[in-house]
């Protein structure tokens, strides 16, 4: 793709790229770049500035924002070092304009040679099932990173048992689940947050369990569970990533100060991750291997309905796995089965009986699963701060004032007044950049309040609420965004299509059943 506003551009670099065998779509403004990808296809987008709607580090967060984003490279006047983009969304290369089209084909064939070399394939929800049997076999007590674009959450095991997870998206932070499943009002997780930010800028640390038991919202023992409901979430969203990468550092002994939780094994961990998160065509194309195999449990499904935490119509199920079905037969009788299948042979639990066809070897992950063993680490103590690093106290200060921003936001955009609402919810996004919940309704509020830039505001509000998805499938608020865009747009349909599935998420969402009212009207 070739964004450029300028004709002469076109003619003197589009047309030797073409002489070249590169195939060159042209297009005049950030915000059709930002379309134009939306919809795939592109192996890099070359961008020239000036444009007419963005400047450079507009154009750059707007195309770095699309998921799934070719390499960007970026033309301009301006000496390439005398540039200030952010690390986040810096381009691949930068060029001084004015340049030839030969040189910009060999930059991008330098580009292409280092995409198609480069990275290793992004794991999929049954390579770190695999990753994460493989350290419960072994035994082993260390962390496991996963690694999602700026997604990151460590899941921390003892002698092969998970026992805490960290990090995560902002949905599955103690206050948005509780905020999720009711536990709390809007008002009171309101007041949690106003109570920790004053605690914060007192430089007196304290963590929302603490806070929540002293307002008297809830017990010490609800908490604990509240915890444990959360590490358990944290664990099983990992499954739900896209292209997700991750690496097992082992340990001594876990870090000092964590909590840990008595979870499930790490078999139900992982038949709950498939279950709930992997793609039918994914468990599919991975059970095609073994469709002709008829196996049998190689344990009583007694302990196998243990191990996994199954009801009482898994283990009814479970012996049926006798050796006179084959996996294919299996796989097609009920909804869970293709997940279920694999998490026992993943597992172990199954093998093929007599009659069974030839038995291809169990897989083993295919993953850029890095074991960084070469020697055993200490438990992580507190790290030195280094210029290029935020404190625990600044981080924590800084989450929770965007938080409180955005709650205040999203406030004023209930009420109708988005441009009150923008100017919050810029100071979140300017607080915690990697958040796309913060990063969408910004860009939402902008398109509402647009008035000479709608086509800009409607493509950035696009952009980050379909980035919101990526991050967090069942995110209703970026369904309501989409529906709204596309009722905006005259997409009855698509709207409606919208509306449906943040009711699905969210069904109290009033937003969803008024749009969902007018799409069907």
């Amino acid at each position: 793709m070739l964004v450029t506003a300028s004709d002469e551009e076109v003619h003197a670099l589009g047309v030797p790229l073409h002489r070249d065998g590169v195939a060159v779509t042209r297009v005049r403004d950030a915000a059709g770049a930002a379309e134009a990808l939306h919809a795939g296809g592109y192996d890099a987008a070359v961008v020239s500035h000036p444009l007419p709607d963005a400047d450079v580090i507009g154009s750059c967060a707007m195309l770095c924002a699309v998921p799934g984003a070719p390499p960007l490279l970026l033309l301009d006047a301006l000496d390439p070092d005398e540039q200030t983009i952010p690390a986040a969304i810096r381009p691949a290369r930068a060029l001084r304009k004015p340049l030839d089209g030969a040189s910009l084909a060999g930059t991008l064939r330098e580009l292409m040679a280092e995409a198609d070399g480069g990275a290793p394939p992004a794991a999929g929800p049954l390579d770190l099932a695999g990753a994460l049997l493989e350290i419960a076999r072994a035994r082993e007590t260390g962390v496991l990173d996963v690694q999602s674009g700026t997604l990151r959450t460590r899941v921390f095991l003892r002698e092969g048992a998970a026992v805490s997870a960290e990090g995560g998206t902002l949905r599955e932070t103690l206050g948005r689940m509780l905020l999720r499943d009711r536990v709390l009002t809007e008002s009171e997780y309101t007041r949690v947050i106003e109570r920790m930010t004053e605690r914060v800028f007192a430089n007196e640390h304290q963590r929302m369990g603490e806070v929540l038991v002293e307002l008297g919202l809830l017990t010490g023992e609800e908490v604990h569970r509240a915890l444990r409901e959360q590490v358990l979430e944290k664990i099983g969203a990992c499954f739900s990533w896209p292209r997700a990468s991750f690496s097992f550092s082992e340990l001594d002994r876990l870090p000092e100060g964590l909590e840990a939780f008595a979870l499930p094994p790490v078999e139900a961990l992982v038949w709950q991750g498939l279950r709930r998160h992997a793609a039918r065509e994914v468990l599919a194309a991975w059970l095609a291997p073994h469709a002709t195999l008829r196996p049998g449990l190689v344990r009583p499904a007694a302990s196998v309905q243990e191990a996994l935490r199954l009801e009482a119509a898994g283990l009814r199920w479970l012996e049926r796995i006798d050796g006179a079905r084959s996996v294919a037969e299996l796989a097609g009788e009920t909804e869970e089965a293709p997940a279920l299948l694999a998490t026992l042979l993943l597992t172990g639990a199954i093998g093929g009986g007599a009659a069974a066809a030839p038995r291809a070897a169990r897989p083993t992950p295919q993953a850029p699963f890095a074991r960084e063993v070469v020697r055993r680490r200490r438990a992580p103590g507190p790290a030195a701060e280094t210029p290029r690093m935020r404190s625990p106290a600044d981080a924590s200060k800084s989450r929770l004032e965007a938080e409180r921003c955005y709650r205040r936001g999203r406030e004023l955009l209930d009420a109708e007044k988005p441009l009150e609402a923008a100017k919050l919810l810029r100071c979140a996004v300017e607080l915690e950049p990697g958040e796309p919940e913060y990063a969408m309704a910004e860009a939402w509020a902008g398109y509402l309040e647009a008035r000479h830039a709608v086509r800009v505001a409607r493509a950035r509000a696009l952009t980050f609420a379909r980035r919101l998805l990526d991050a967090d499938p069942k995110a209703a608020k970026a369904r309501t965004v989409l529906g709204r865009l596309a009722f905006d747009e005259g997409d009855r349909q698509r709207a409606t299509r919208e509306f449906e599935l943040a009711l699905l998420q969210d069904p109290e969402n009033a937003e969803a059943r008024r749009g969902l009212k007018q799409s069907r009207g």
